[in-house]
C-alpha cells in the first residue's frame, strides 16, 4: 500500500505554482500540486543529525533513569529530566509533566493525548530556538567539520554543504553570498577572544548554522 501511494503522480508532485491551475482550483482540492509542509519537530531534529553526520541509527535502548532506591519525588518535587541522545526522535524520552524542549518549540505531539494530526504553526519561539539552540550549534559545528574535511576550497565546501542540506547545488549568486558571508565572519571573529587557529572552523560553522535554520531546510517542497 505504501509503495502504491508513493508511486502515484499526486504524491510525486512539487509545490510549484501554476497560474492556470490556480485559477481553476485555488485551494488545491484536486491535488494539482503538493501542499508545502513544514517538517515535524522530530523530523527537523533527525534531519539535522543526519546532515551533520551525527545520527545514531541504532535501535533505542533503556533511558538512564536513576536507581529506584534514590527516588525522593513527591507531588511538589516531581521528576524532570531530558536525556540527550543522537538516536532518532522516536526514541526520545517523553514525559507527561513536561515536553522535550526541542519538540515543544516545534509543536511536538502531546504525550497525554492521541495526535492523529500535527499542528505546524510558525512562532517567534521557533526562530529563537534556531538562533540560540545549543543542539543546533553542535550540529552546525559537526557539519562544518564534515564539509571542511571533504574539500579544501571554499567553493567546493559550500557546494557540498548545499547538497547535504538541500539536496541541490547552490546557484552562482548563493555561492557569491556564501563566500562574502565567510569573509565577514572571519573578519568579525578576529575581534573576538577565540584562538586564531579555531576561527576558520567557527566561521564555517556559522554559515552551516544559516543553512540548517533556513526555511528551505525545514520545509518540504
Amino acid at each position: 500500500m505504501h509503495k502504491l501511494m508513493v508511486m502515484t503522480r499526486a504524491y510525486q508532485m512539487a509545490s510549484g505554482q501554476d497560474e492556470r491551475n490556480a485559477r481553476i482550483d485555488a485551494k488545491n482540492e484536486y491535488q494539482w500540486r503538493f501542499d508545502r509542509r513544514r517538517l515535524d519537530a522530530e523530523e527537523i531534529r533527525d534531519a539535522m543529525l543526519a546532515v551533520s553526520g551525527n545520527l545514531d541509527r541504532s535501535m533505542g535502548g533503556p533511558h538512564p533513569f536513576p536507581p529506584e532506591t534514590t527516588f525522593k519525588y513527591t507531588q511538589h518535587v516531581q521528576f524532570f529530566a531530558t536525556y540527550e541522545t543522537r538516536q532518532r526522535g522516536v526514541y526520545l524520552m517523553q514525559q507527561r509533566q513536561r515536553k522535550h524542549p526541542w519538540l515543544e518549540a516545534f509543536d511536538g505531539a502531546d504525550p497525554n493525548a492521541s495526535s492523529p494530526v500535527r499542528t505546524s504553526g510558525q512562532t517567534s519561539i521557533q526562530a529563537l530556538a534556531m538562533m540560540n539552540s545549543a543542539f543546533l550549534d553542535e550540529q552546525s559545528d559537526a557539519l562544518a567539520v564534515r564539509v571542511g574535511l571533504a574539500y579544501t576550497t571554499e567553493v567546493d565546501r559550500i557546494g557540498y554543504a548545499f547538497r547535504l542540506a538541500y539536496g541541490r547545488a547552490p546557484a552562482p549568486e548563493e555561492i557569491r553570498e556564501s563566500v562574502k558571508y565567510l569573509a565577514a565572519a572571519r573578519a568579525a571573529l578576529k575581534e573576538s577572544a577565540l584562538p586564531a587557529d579555531r576561527q576558520p572552523r567557527a566561521a564555517l560553522a556559522s554559515l552551516m548554522h544559516v543553512l540548517l535554520s533556513s526555511d528551505e531546510f525545514v520545509f518540504v517542497d
